[in-house]
């Protein structure tokens, strides 16, 4: 009897899904120190962002290489497909840097995190399905603490326009899970993040034409560890995700993230959150964890 039990809870322990959960739970640590490399690199955002993607793309694909990987697609289609929406992942960091470089670490990730909000009244349309009423509950209750956390808004001040930026990095950044969560089930997530990556490449390519320059051992050293570990590993996790989870799941329990880099820019940054980053980043946690069980309850 009590072998059986253990291997009952081994088999939930391994399952898929569960399996699923925690790799999503290691992509929103990731992501939560992500942010921070907008103030830690002394850099233009679109030369950090050049070097992230050209990075990422060759921790990918020595990987792939090494492990003996799918590099090839399928067809043509799939190619472009994977790129066209790669420049949208290139667009989403762009704006959400450029956020967290004219405000905060903690405004920059606040604003971007009204895109569990978005993918929930987008994704259905996309489906063809209906939108339901609790989904749009919870999501609402999410877009409130993340509100909550911001200051005031004042249209004439860089906080307002950081704000402006991150909700438009959202918009951009659900758009892009969107589309591609069909298509990450032909292909390992590795593959997907590579082809994602080297658009990232290509897009910005044109913009580093007259920037190319020798940076210093520290902002080398800075710039691969975001290219390898909050890039490549970070992202090739949430893609993976995305094959047992609906965006509007993973976008909504990912939503901790505020908090979470609050915190870490308060350690790191000396950015210290006020009342309302407390008090906002609790209610996203609670909404977070009641999707959560929600989700696993469903799927038992």
């Amino acid at each position: 009897m009590i072998a059986n039990l253990l291997r009952a809870v081994s088999d939930d322990f391994m399952s898929p899904r569960t399996l699923a959960l925690w790799q999503l739970s290691g992509a929103v640590l990731l992501s939560s120190l992500t942010a921070l490399f907008a103030k830690l690199i002394p850099l233009p955002v679109v030369q950090i962002i050049f070097w992230r993607s050209v990075v990422a793309a060759l921790a990918i694909w020595l990987f792939l290489r090494t492990t003996r990987g799918v590099i090839q697609l399928a067809s043509w289609r799939e190619y472009l497909f994977f790129l066209g929406s790669g420049s949208l992942l290139a667009v989403h960091w762009l704006t959400y840097f450029h956020s967290i470089q004219l405000s905060t670490v903690a405004i920059g990730i606040i604003a971007l995190y009204t895109h569990p909000v978005i993918t929930i009244v987008l994704e259905p349309f996309f489906d063809k399905a209906r939108h339901r009423g609790s989904d749009i509950c919870v999501g609402m209750v999410v877009f409130g603490g993340v509100f909550l956390m911001a200051p005031a808004f004042e249209l004439s001040n860089s906080t307002t326009r950081g704000i402006c930026w991150g909700v438009l990095s959202a918009l951009v950044y659900s758009i892009r899970n969107i589309i591609i969560r069909k298509h990450v089930r032909k292909y390992p997530a590795p593959t997907v993040m590579l082809y994602q990556v080297i658009a990232s490449v290509i897009v910005l390519l044109p913009f580093m034409i007259s920037r190319f320059e020798v940076y210093p051992g520290k902002i080398v050293g800075q710039l691969i560890l975001l290219g390898v570990v909050f890039t490549a590993i970070h992202h090739t996790l949430f893609v993976a995700v995305l094959k047992h989870f609906s965006v509007k799941t993973a976008s909504v329990i990912a939503s901790v993230q505020p908090a979470l880099a609050a915190v870490f820019a308060w350690l790191i940054l000396d950015e210290i959150p006020g009342l309302r980053v407390v008090i906002g980043g609790l209610i996203v946690i609670s909404a977070a964890a009641f999707e959560t069980s929600r989700n696993m309850s469903r799927s038992g």
